[in-house]
This record gives C-alpha cells, sequence and structure tokens, in this order.
C-alpha cells in the first residue's frame, strides 16, 4: 500500500459480489472468536450480493482499494449511521479502516450531521472506542450482542 493509503471511492453495482464475499470472509475470520457460527450465517444472508444491491439505493456503499485494485474495505453510510464497516482481515491493522472511517466522516460531515450513530459487533469495539465513539448501551439479540455507538462531529 502507499503512503497515501488505499484507495476510497463509492462502490458500483456491479461490485456486489466482491463487496459480499469480502464481507463474508470478515465476518468468518475476524468475528468467529466474538459469535457463534448461526449468528454469522444470519449476518452473512443479510450481506448477500442482491441485500447489498438493494441498500446501494437507499445507502452511500464505499470500497477501499488497494493499490492492485484489490477490495479491501467497504462502509455503509445511511442518514447519520455507518451501517456497515467490513476490512479484509488480511489488511486489518494497516491503516485501511482509518481511511474508510475518515473517508466515511467526511462524507458525513458534509452533510451537517452532528452525531453519527453505528452498532458496533464485539469484535470492533476497540477500533471504535479508539477513533472517539461512546458506548450508550448493548443490545442483545439472543446470541448476537453490538454495541450502540455514537460520536459528535460537532
Amino acid at each position: 500500500m502507499s503512503d497515501a493509503g488505499p484507495l476510497v471511492r463509492a462502490a458500483h453495482p456491479g461490485e456486489v459480489d466482491e463487496i459480499s464475499r469480502l464481507i463474508i470472509t470478515t465476518l468468518f475470520r475476524s468475528n468467529a472468536a466474538d459469535y457463534p457460527q448461526n449468528v454469522l450465517q444470519r449476518i452473512a444472508e443479510v450481506n448477500a450480493p442482491a441485500r447489498i444491491l438493494a441498500n446501494m439505493a437507499i445507502r452511500d456503499t464505499l470500497v477501499a482499494v488497494a493499490p492492485d485494485g484489490t477490495m479491501i474495505g467497504t462502509a455503509g453510510l445511511e442518514a447519520n449511521w455507518i451501517k456497515s464497516f467490513f476490512v479484509h482481515p488480511d489488511w486489518q491493522g494497516k491503516g485501511v479502516g482509518r481511511a474508510l472511517f475518515a473517508h466515511s466522516l467526511g462524507i458525513l460531515r458534509g452533510r451537517a450531521v452532528r452525531t453519527v450513530r453505528l452498532q458496533s459487533s464485539l469484535t470492533a469495539l476497540g477500533f471504535y472506542e479508539a477513533a472517539g465513539f461512546r458506548a450508550l448501551r448493548e443490545i442483545v439479540d439472543g446470541e448476537d450482542r453490538k454495541i450502540l455507538m455514537e460520536l459528535d462531529l460537532v
């Protein structure tokens, strides 16, 4: 990766298969220690290509791309929410998440969003805390646990 970091740009509808593969790979490799397989499978189903394509109509879908063109991250923004955020496991800890996050917040600031919200997985909690998010409450749905978080942009 160059010193400037990955290229972060809007996703194209023709990339939904690749986005779905990235998300599913990340789920089963990065989140497996924190969640049972049935929860990961349910989240994977929600991130099937057809669902990602439908979400593109109501979300800004971003991708982070390595210099060789490989998709290494993705994020989905809707109103004042970061609805999805995934970095391929091989690229975690290398600045991809920070670059994708900075780009996402730039878009939200440009829309005069004052407070950003997201639901963090247990796996990503430390990343979001380091970025300045504060935990509001835990959301428990059976074996699926998330943390509702927010960040003030003003």
